[in-house]
């Protein structure tokens, strides 16, 4: 009764009570071949993928060649993935090796994103051979999947490439394969992963005793010092995080890792004691300055600056080049008012509440997407009604907010240097429920939906940010007066 019930399911009218009935079917006594039929020709994709799911379980000789051939071309993504990486393992191994390829490099995240998770379901030579190369993908989230991938299907060949990326200067990665690495036996990679986690703890250090050399004298001499200060983390996080695999307070101090990784106060001091008091505080104990948000400056030698600069990190020495553009110009307000080099908007960025809580080299990727703008007085930033497909980051002036159209329009708020305008329409999508008009002139740094949708995907801490901000305006207005 319960498999005639099931098979009678899969005609039901809902796609997912198919998809399920199918599933209940496979794991029984298998799926029938007419309902198969049926629900390989299915208008849903759901549907379609518990069939091939079903045919990829069963017997090699369930027709898995003929059936599954022709959905290798089939318009969802997840089910060409599930058929390619199906067909790996028989004769049409070659066509279907180039289809996953072919989703393996396509030009969507998503897609990228689905064709790796399936490749766990490939043998351990094949999800090595086409889940490696993925850790280079431009994607956070690929990167992130490819590395679980080939930790699921082929933990014993994934640890050393899972501790690569340990290794790496990829924060996204490095946290992926801390996940990955806490469940794989590591017990003959206890003197490598120790070794790691000296030599990071020195250059941790190292870079701590140089942020500390660099006085606070300007926004400039700022920025470098948090850029050293930023990878003097990021060297810490790895130190930390390597001996955390082979510590007995291992889950407590990947707990502190996590509280160190936010901008809490109060969690950020409760990872800093529950680091002093593992049994790894010799190796914490000395890093924890890092995150001392009072932690001031030591007295500046005189070569100071030429110490930094022989540093071979590109950020840090196109920080120390911004530095010295200032003190040879006088400031960067010397220079021609449409012309700011790539380092001098991440300065712009750097003062906007928005982008507070993003690091020196998010900024600076924030810096390179971006443009900058400038508008004389009256000049229509946007128009009421339009679709917005950008938001203005204001650097100098004031920008009016007015609604009511042409003539008879009535300024209703006012942006100026810091604040950002237009955010509403390009997160909605929605037609500008106001027109934005410089008042004077004005200068911003612009930013388009297609740039900030892909920034958004690389880096969640903006999307937070964001609704920090759009939050605290919300609160604004509904406590003013009306």
């Amino acid at each position: 009764r319960v498999r005639a019930e099931l098979e009678d399911r899969t005609k039901d009218v809902d796609a997912m009570v198919r998809a399920l009935a199918i599933d209940g079917l496979s794991g029984s006594e298998g799926v029938d071949g007419s309902v198969l039929t049926r629900a390989l020709g299915d208008e849903a994709a759901i549907v379609r993928l518990a069939a091939v799911e079903a045919i990829a379980e069963g017997p090699r000789g369930f027709r898995m060649e003929e059936r599954l051939g022709p959905l290798q071309a089939d318009p969802d993504p997840v089910v060409a993935a599930a058929v390619g990486v199906a067909l790996l393992g028989g004769p049409s191994r070659p066509g279907a090796v180039e289809s996953v390829r072919r989703l393996l490099s396509h030009e969507r995240d998503d897609v990228r994103v689905a064709a790796v998770r399936k490749l766990r379901a490939a043998s351990p030579d094949d999800v090595i051979a086409l889940a490696l190369p993925m850790l280079e993908d431009p994607s956070p989230a690929v990167r992130t999947e490819a590395l679980r991938t080939l930790a699921s299907a082929a933990p014993e060949p994934a640890r050393a490439p899972v501790l690569g990326a340990l290794e790496g200067e990829d924060a996204s990665l490095r946290e992926a394969a801390l996940d990955v690495l806490v469940g794989l036996d590591l017990r003959d990679q206890a003197p490598v992963i120790e070794r790691l986690a000296r030599e990071r703890s020195s250059l941790a250090r190292h870079d701590l005793r140089l942020a500390t050399a660099i006085p606070s004298h300007g926004a400039e001499a700022e920025l470098l010092r948090s850029a050293v200060l930023e990878r003097g983390r990021s060297h810490a996080i790895v130190a930390l995080s390597a001996v955390s695999l082979v510590s007995r307070d291992g889950d407590a101090m990947r707990a502190a890792l996590d509280n160190l990784r936010g901008t809490d106060p109060g969690q950020l001091a409760n990872a800093l004691e529950t680091l002093e008091a593992t049994e790894h505080r010799s190796l914490a104990t000395p890093l924890l300055p890092l995150w001392e948000r009072t932690a001031s400056t030591t007295g500046a030698p005189d070569d100071w600056l030429e110490l930094v600069a022989e540093d071979r990190d590109p950020l840090i020495r196109s920080c120390v080049e911004l530095l010295r553009t200032k003190d040879q110009r006088g400031g960067i307000m010397g220079r021609s008012r449409t012309s700011m080099s790539p380092m001098e908007r991440v300065l712009a960025l750097r003062t906007i509440p928005l982008f507070q809580e993003l690091s020196t080299a998010d900024l600076r990727r924030l810096a390179d997407l971006a443009e900058e703008r400038s508008f004389v007085d009256g000049e229509v930033i946007s128009s009421e009604g339009e679709v917005g497909d950008e938001l203005h980051l204001v650097l100098d002036g004031t920008v009016a907010v007015t609604r009511g159209g042409t003539g008879s329009a009535s300024t209703v708020a006012r942006r100026g240097p810091g604040d950002v305008v237009g955010e509403m329409s390009i997160i909605t999508r929605k037609p500008r429920v106001a027109s934005l008009i410089a008042e004077g002139d004005v200068r911003t740094i612009r930013i388009g939906r297609q740039e900030f949708e892909s920034m958004i995907r690389e880096r969640p801490d903006v999307s937070l940010a964001m609704m920090r901000v759009l939050a605290e305006r919300l609160g604004a207005e509904t406590r003013a007066p009306r």
